[in-house]
């Protein structure tokens, strides 16, 4: 391994580490504490903690990055209006594969004897919104935009695979329940992103799904 791909592992593993390490912690420490995974309650203070810390990290990567020679346009953050029509309908994909998948999983009683958390949300729409915008382009901007470009001497499969397994790990705060969903997410986003290039809709996409399953919390239109 020369000295050029070993710095670029290095820069990976800096990426992720710094980007996901926290949230990952946290979100195993929740899985592992019975009584938290079972009942959380989140409110508007927490939502504007996340989101202020996710500006901050972003703004160390870039940072990082800008000294690793990076630039903005290696993002593909290129903006139409059109996009948010494909937004919606990668989201509208999404539900319809996670629907899917949860009916065959219930049709075979894999999660039988688990439940996810009671969630309770005591949260201002601002709030809501605010930490909505900033967590897609958090998440994305690394996860699809980052991950994409750093791995793109390998198939489309790796990006992938590495993008699902770092959802997964801060996710599980949820409950293994939404393990296929998350699953789902990344396959979606990651082949269209692997597909045209394009980053918002991919940024797009995660909000308004994140925002579809908020409001969902507040007034159980669905059993999503």
């Amino acid at each position: 391994m020369n000295k050029q791909i070993l710095a670029q592992w290095i820069e990976l593993a800096t990426v992720l580490f710094f980007g996901f390490g926290l949230f990952i912690y946290s979100s195993t420490y929740t899985l592992l504490t019975q009584s938290s995974h079972l009942h959380q309650s989140y409110n508007s203070f927490d939502f504007y903690s996340i989101a202020l810390y996710e500006v901050f990290i972003l703004g160390l990567i870039y940072i990082f990055l800008k000294k690793r020679k990076w630039d903005i346009q290696h993002f593909n953050l290129d903006f139409k209006w059109y996009m948010i029509g494909v937004a919606l309908l990668l989201v509208t994909l999404q539900f319809l594969l996670s629907y899917t998948a949860d009916q065959l999983l219930i049709w075979a009683s894999f999660f039988e004897g688990t439940s996810n958390p009671n969630i309770d949300l005591e949260v201002n729409m601002l709030s809501i919104l605010l930490m909505l915008l900033v967590n897609s382009i958090f998440e994305e901007v690394l996860l699809i935009g980052y991950l994409f470009k750093r791995l793109k001497r390998y198939p489309i499969a790796i990006p992938i695979v590495v993008g699902t397994l770092i959802r997964i790990s801060f996710h599980t705060y949820q409950g293994i329940e939404e393990i296929p969903r998350v699953i789902i997410l990344e396959f979606v986003l990651g082949i269209f992103y692997g597909k045209y290039k394009k980053l918002w809709p991919v940024i797009l996409a995660h909000g308004i799904g994140n925002l579809i399953y908020f409001l969902n919390q507040e007034y159980q239109w669905l059993e999503l």
